[in-house]
């Protein structure tokens, strides 16, 4: 009987996600979500203040690139200037 109410409770949460997953659930591209790019980049601060040295742009690329900090620890990059408008009504 003290285990009564664990038993409703796992029973409750089962049927919760059964009806969860029967949801039809739709996929997101990321031309739905208005992926935008950023317009500019520049070092921070931090490190020794030169941002990543090597293709910073490959950052938010679409493809295999990489940006890279070659000479010393700690590097950051500002990216900004998203162009993103207004927020859509509704």
């Amino acid at each position: 009987m003290k285990n009564q109410w664990l038993f409703k409770a796992a029973s409750a949460a089962l049927i919760i996600m059964m009806a969860l997953a029967a949801l039809p659930m739709k996929q997101a591209y990321a031309a739905d979500t208005l992926l935008q790019n950023p317009t500019q980049n520049a070092a921070a601060a931090a490190g020794d203040g030169n941002g990543f040295e090597q293709n910073p742009t490959n950052a938010y690329a679409n493809g295999g690139g990489v940006a890279s900090n070659i000479n010393g620890g700690g590097d950051q990059h500002i990216y900004y200037g998203y162009n993103l408008g207004a927020i859509p009504v509704g």
